[in-house]
């Protein structure tokens, strides 16, 4: 399946036509309908810069976890994957 995903995306001359998903209409804050993609774009832009929050530079506490185990080497081999 990833050698599929893998083909086809090497082998397509847009990526939008492996990944592009469509999504359907939206509705704005003024109960106008919204089927543009980039009007679309931006109204999501506008939602999640406002839902977002300014980082502070404080991290919150965690709590120190006992490790049991660790992995101490690690091989990747191409043939293994394809």
């Amino acid at each position: 399946m990833l050698y599929n995903l893998i083909t086809s995306v090497c082998f397509t001359s847009t990526l939008t036509t492996v990944y592009r998903s469509t999504i359907g209409a939206v509705v704005d804050e003024n109960d106008t309908i919204v089927t543009s993609d980039s009007d679309k774009a931006n109204m999501f832009n506008v939602y999640y810069t406002s839902a977002g929050v300014v980082d502070d530079g404080i991290l919150p506490p965690c709590p120190n976890v006992a490790v049991k185990s660790t992995i101490e080497n690690i091989r990747f081999d191409i043939s293994e994957i394809v």
